[in-house]
């Protein structure tokens, strides 16, 4: 893979560094540093800060590159025009170093919602990548984040749990917990989502990864984060709001931005298939 690493501020952001070196070195993959300077009046202290950053990923090969002007403008400029295949950038691009980093700030959910690469977005860096969750909707459109995150987990030796969660049960029959379809009785179905949920076992079969199906019933990001408290994830991958259409994608681009505000481990939105291994195979 390709990947375009954000670097804003320093140390700041030495813990996204970090993060992006596991991952090229789990998948073998070349590292491009970005950092944006709003003037060029401030080159000199631009091409400071990234000869530091480099010296952070003295194992791999790193090129660099320095812009000036405005940052969401020219990190999606280079993110196109650099055919990469992730783009990694902090939760909190723009805010002040002497403040406590923003859940999300203006700028990073501005890359987010307007690239069309795959973006990583970082909090805080994990001491390992053993353990990650995969988001699916239950459609067509997660079937790549599905094969991302079983990639991922090949590479580093890690194991996947997949959720989908259902919409929650009308009022009028709360309480009525056997109403709740079980995860058995969905798979035995035939409706689309239990096609989709069979497809992605097999995907995470085909990587021969150890994994799990999980289902839960109510609205959507406070599943996913209910789930995250009770697991010890390191990763979260879902699919991209982009994909889909109409009122389903702005529910989803809500859900994706709640659920990156409120936790405190990276996210991956797969926006296009990630080829981790050459010729997307287990092989």
């Amino acid at each position: 893979m390709k990947i375009l690493l954000v670097i804003d501020q320093l140390p700041k952001d030495e813990r996204i560094i970090n993060f992006g070196a596991m991952i090229a070195g789990y998948t073998d993959s070349k590292i491009t540093l970005l950092h944006v300077e709003p003037f060029e009046k401030t080159q000199q202290d631009g091409e400071a800060l990234l000869e530091k950053a480099r010296q952070l990923l003295p194992e791999l090969s790193v090129e660099t590159s320095l812009c000036f002007g405005k940052i969401v403008t020219k990190v999606l400029n280079e993110a196109r025009q650099g055919d990469y295949d992730l783009l990694i950038i902090g939760a909190y691009l723009r805010t002040k170093l002497s403040l406590s980093p923003q859940p999300l700030s203006a700028a990073s959910w501005s890359i987010i919602k307007r690239t069309r690469v795959s973006v990583l977005v970082i909090h805080e860096a994990q001491p390992d990548l053993a353990h990650i969750l995969i988001c699916t909707g239950g459609q067509a459109i997660s079937e790549p984040a599905i094969e991302a995150g079983a990639q991922l987990a090949k590479a580093c030796n890690g194991d996947v749990s997949l959720l989908h969660v259902a919409g929650a049960i009308p009022s009028m029959y709360t309480g009525l917990d056997e109403i709740e379809e079980t995860l058995p009785e969905l798979l035995s179905s035939g409706t689309p989502i239990a096609q989709h949920l069979r497809r992605g076992a097999a995907l995470l079969d085909k990587y021969v990864i150890p994994s799990q199906l999980k289902l839960r019933h109510g609205v959507v990001q406070e599943e996913i984060l209910r789930e995250l408290s009770l697991g010890d994830y390191d990763l979260i991958v879902t699919g991209s709001p982009e994909s889909s259409q109409g009122l389903r994608r702005l529910l989803l681009g809500d859900v994706v931005e709640n659920v990156i505000k409120n936790s405190s481990i990276p996210v991956l939105i797969v926006k296009k298939p990630l080829y981790i291994f050459p010729s997307a195979d287990s092989s």
